[in-house]
């Protein structure tokens, strides 16, 4: 995300693996019988079982209308940026069907777009769905660093739904042990839901719904992360291949004038 109307930082280069891994997650309709889908960067320190309880709290919410998240407010804009983007179900069925239009009509590559961007204008532009201001319940210090009067968050919040960005396993596990208030020795132990989450997941309501496709987008991502590596590796045997056949007609051009000369 850049400022408005300015074209976006070097990150619009992964608007393309985004959107094929939408696509995928599309065509699996893993997704179908949830009333929500949500989209997790793998540096997020994210508690499931907190947005839970705050969609339940969304009364205004239908999940059957189209809506996504905005979480950050900067230069007097509110954006969606890519920590933690949520999505009614209802939104992900619209995407299926104009994905091909979104892809088309917006001018996405053109003005280097990031993921982020890119999902809000399909949003807002294709879909036309509406939307909701969680910047509240994010900590997102790409979003704090992006406002004018710059934000530093740290993790002692006991009930933001996200972290972000925490890129190391050390950073990761010492900002879910801060949230979560207590002090735990190894591993990563979810926190206990609360009793509203854990009706809601009993009754087939805001847990199943929040279903999130974290763990898929990890694989997703593995996957898209392999593919790029290999993407690069032949585009840097191409630019090799190019240098060594310049390379040659050089000096097959040199032999020619060294040849020219003698005679």
């Amino acid at each position: 995300m850049g400022k408005p109307g300015e074209d976006n930082t070097g990150s619009w280069l992964n608007s393309p693996v985004f959107i094929e891994a939408w696509n995928i997650i599309l065509d699996s309709k893993k997704w179908i019988n949830s009333e929500f889908v949500v989209k997790v960067d793998l540096d997020a320190v994210f508690f499931p079982d907190r947005l839970g309880n705050h969609l339940a709290s969304k009364t205004q919410v239908l999940h059957s209308e189209s809506w996504f998240s905005m979480n950050c407010k900067f230069y007097n804009n509110l954006a969606m940026f890519g920590a933690l983007e949520v999505f009614s179900v209802e939104s992900i069925r619209e995407l299926g069907v104009k994905r091909a239009a979104c892809n088309s009509t917006l001018p996405w590559f053109s003005e280097g777009w990031g993921e982020d961007r890119y999902m809000q204008e399909c949003m807002k532009q294709v879909i036309k769905a509406r939307h909701f201001n969680m910047e509240p319940q994010i900590k997102d210090n790409a979003c704090g660093g992006a406002k004018n009067h710059k934000i530093k968050y740290s993790c002692d919040s006991a009930d933001a739904v996200s972290f972000h960005p925490y890129k190391t396993l050390d950073t990761f596990r010492r900002c879910y042990h801060e949230s979560l208030g207590s002090a735990v020795s190894s591993g990563m132990p979810l926190s206990e839901p609360s009793q509203a989450w854990s009706n809601s997941q009993s009754s087939g309501g805001v847990g199943k719904g929040v279903a999130t496709l974290s763990q898929y987008f990890l694989m997703i991502a593995c996957a898209f992360i392999l593919v790029a590596v290999i993407v690069a590796v032949k585009v840097r045997r191409n630019r090799t291949s190019q240098a060594q056949a310049q390379a040659l007609l050089n000096e097959e051009s040199h032999e020619q004038l060294m040849a020219e000369d003698a005679i």
